[in-house]
This record gives C-alpha cells, sequence and structure tokens, in this order.
C-alpha cells in the first residue's frame, strides 16, 4: 500500500487590494477582490497572472506580484505584528469601478 502525500502551498493576497479579472490583463473586467492577508488557491501560476480561486469568490486572475506563499503566516505565535509596504491611490477612467484604474499611485 502507498500512501501519497500532497502539500499544497498556503498563498495568500500581499496587496492592500488586489482586483481579480476575467481575463489576465490589465484592462480586463473586474470579477471581485482580494484583501491583504485573505488566502487564496492557486489553480494556474505564470510569471505575470495567476489564476485563483477563493472561497468567497469565483476564479479569477490576479497579479501574480500581488501573491505571496507562506505555510505558516498567521499561524505562528511568534508573530506578533505585520508591517504593510505598501500605500496605493488609484485613479479611475470613468465612475463606475467595475474596469478597474487606469493608474496606480
Amino acid at each position: 500500500m502507498w500512501l501519497l502525500l500532497l502539500t499544497v502551498a498556503a498563498t495568500y493576497i500581499n496587496a492592500p487590494a488586489a482586483f481579480m479579472r476575467c481575463e489576465p490583463n490589465d484592462r480586463a473586467h473586474i470579477e471581485s477582490e482580494g484583501i491583504y492577508s485573505e488566502r487564496v488557491r492557486v489553480i494556474e501560476e505564470g510569471k505575470e497572472w495567476s489564476f485563483v480561486t477563493m472561497t468567497s469568490s469565483y476564479p479569477a486572475w490576479i497579479k501574480s506580484s500581488d501573491l505571496f506563499e507562506n505555510p505558516n503566516f498567521l499561524q505562528d505565535p511568534e508573530v506578533r505584528t505585520l508591517k504593510v509596504a505598501r500605500k496605493a491611490a488609484h485613479l479611475y477612467e470613468v465612475t463606475d469601478t467595475e474596469w478597474g484604474p487606469i493608474l496606480t499611485l
């Protein structure tokens, strides 16, 4: 009898807000939004874009740079604080935010 163990990497959002899009490009429709420290399951990983799913949304594309892997994140009792090193402001072409910003400062 063989026992096969699969380890699934714990992947989290590493941005204040990460747009989840229907296609892997910045102009595609925004399906949902992930927030910092939210766990995702990576279905397909790419250099610039990854196809992911969260428990609260449908599968969508997210920028790979907005993700990080850490099997002990939020589970290590020694970790008392988190440092957020990103600050961002989004500029939109129209008042409707479904299509995402045209520029992030």
